[in-house]
């Protein structure tokens, strides 16, 4: 599940932790949004938590563009849609990227399981970053005239539903999304550090709503849940989502 560096966007600065057990790095600046990513500080001891604190994916400060050109967004998507995916729970605690792209990838007709994809990706300490998880998935994608990609603006609610629609409910695909574990509503009594980064995978929504439905591999909160576009916008990382377009 999570670590506390992240995809695209800007966090001001993060403090490298010493916990061995876990390898989550935890952010001290309180800002999710401003500045350049980066780490910062010295090694510092994690708050107590439970003993079994997921990881993620590392914070990356820019996005990393298709390899491709995609097409323009133009088609039409009904007004509620869900993927179906086959759910799985991610193995490791820093395998949430992993197991989300295993379970995205399957709605584009391939099949490859976490801990290849964890290979593949050369997850190890905090998580996968989106420079090592992208040109991977991407590899997948493009015989499928797909291509993901990180960095576009999912800053409000009205923002993400619109990728969600164009991924869900145009490509019938399901993709991953950056989170900050956290401030998940079904993790509030979790005692995750602050700015605990995870990834997740979105794969439905009702437009009427105003709804998103994702799948968070993390086993013990995880599962299917459906939140407001609003609060997934809010929890999410700043351009964290791994948008998928069709390429020329």
């Amino acid at each position: 599940m999570p670590a506390s560096r992240w995809i695209a966007g800007g966090i001001a600065a993060f403090t490298a932790t010493a916990a061995v057990a876990t390898g989550i790095v935890v952010s001290t600046s309180g800002d999710r949004d401003g500045g350049r990513a980066g780490v910062a500080g010295a090694a510092q001891a994690l708050p107590s938590r439970p003993a079994a604190v997921p990881q993620g994916m590392p914070y990356e400060p820019a996005p990393v563009p298709p390899s491709r050109p995609t097409l323009q967004q133009t088609a039409f998507s009904p007004a509620s849609y869900t993927v179906k995916i086959t759910g799985q729970y991610q193995s490791r605690n820093n395998w949430c990227v992993p197991t989300s792209s295993s379970i995205s990838l399957r709605t584009l007709g391939v099949k490859v399981s976490q801990a290849t994809l964890a290979k593949k990706m050369r997850t190890a300490g905090p998580g996968t970053t989106a420079r090592q998880a992208l040109p991977v998935l991407n590899a997948y994608a493009k015989p499928k005239h797909l291509a993901y990609r990180t960095g576009d603006d999912i800053s409000t609610g009205t923002r993400l539903l619109a990728k969600v629609r164009y991924d869900a409910g145009v490509l019938h695909r399901a993709t991953v999304l950056g989170v900050w574990a956290d401030d998940l509503p079904w993790n509030a009594r979790q005692g995750f550090p602050n700015h605990t980064g995870h990834a997740i995978v979105v794969y439905g929504y009702n437009a009427t709503k105003k709804t998103i439905t994702v799948w968070d591999p993390w086993k013990a909160t995880g599962g299917k849940h459906t939140i407001s576009a609003a609060k997934l916008s809010a929890v999410s990382q700043k351009g964290g989502m791994f948008v998928l377009n069709r390429t020329l």
